[in-house]
């Protein structure tokens, strides 16, 4: 049974999808350093950016894959099971970029014009 607050469509998360891609092509075209890394920053926050949020729910479609499916499992459910969670903690792994971003926001190199 599922909460109807969170229900999602497929379209829903293609949303989500296209809205990155907007992101993509906007920093592509040169925004404000200031303005460019303040995006970022939002991506890479270490406990709700979309790294953490991504690495979460590969969790727990683990985690569901675990309980929904029969014991013993086949070959491809522990296959899935296991490079959902390696893909997690990949995921997990890179919001360290987080430190990265928040120190250039700091830099005051990037807060120079060019000459």
């Amino acid at each position: 049974m599922t909460d109807s607050s969170t229900e999602l469509t497929p379209e829903q998360l293609q949303e989500t999808a296209n809205t990155l891609l907007k992101l993509t092509a906007h920093l592509r075209s040169g925004p404000a350093p200031e303005h460019a890394l303040a995006l970022t920053a939002v991506l890479l926050d270490e406990d709700h950016g979309v790294l953490a949020r991504l690495s979460e729910a590969l969790r727990a479609t683990s985690r569901y894959l675990v309980q929904q499916a029969p014991v013993p499992w086949t070959p491809q459910v522990q296959h899935a099971v296991q490079w959902l969670t390696l893909a997690a903690n990949d995921i997990q792994d890179w919001t360290i970029l987080h430190f990265d971003v928040s120190q250039l926001r700091t830099d005051a190199v990037l807060s120079q014009s060019p000459s």
